[in-house]
């Protein structure tokens, strides 16, 4: 995961947010403004990451080149999952998979995911889950 790995929310296109949310690590988006991320500073532990000046304040640090890295580095980590052999999870829990706790593995949906309630993963600090 490289420079992605401190980013529990990293996208290119923006994100939106449920009100109230509770977010432990990092937000960022690039190429996408900071205007893109819909979640405000008292919802994220850590630091909003944007490549200008828009975005939540106070919380925002602007820094477009680490941007630049963690994205290369998260395309990177899709690349070596969608390379993976056959899932050992499909459609975990249909569409919402709040409230469930999940063992490391290869996870794989064939339509949108929604996350009502925390995820547990179950397992020790060097085991891996792909989503």
């Amino acid at each position: 995961m490289g420079a992605a790995a401190s980013f529990a929310i990293l996208t290119k296109t923006g994100l939106t947010d449920v009100p109230g949310s509770s977010i432990i690590r990092d937000v960022g988006a690039s190429p996408r403004t900071g205007a893109a991320i819909g979640v405000g500073c008292p919802e994220v532990t850590d630091a909003i990451f944007t490549v200008d000046a828009s975005g939540p304040a106070p919380c925002r640090r602007t820094d477009a080149p680490a941007l630049t890295t963690a994205v290369s580095d998260e395309e990177a980590a899709y690349t070596d999952a969608a390379g993976r052999g056959n899932p050992g999870f499909v459609n975990l829990g249909a569409v919402e998979i709040g409230g469930l706790t999940v063992s490391p593995g290869l996870y794989k949906w064939t339509t949108g995911v929604s996350l009502s309630r925390d995820v547990t993963l179950s397992g020790g600090p060097r085991d891996v889950w792909v989503f």
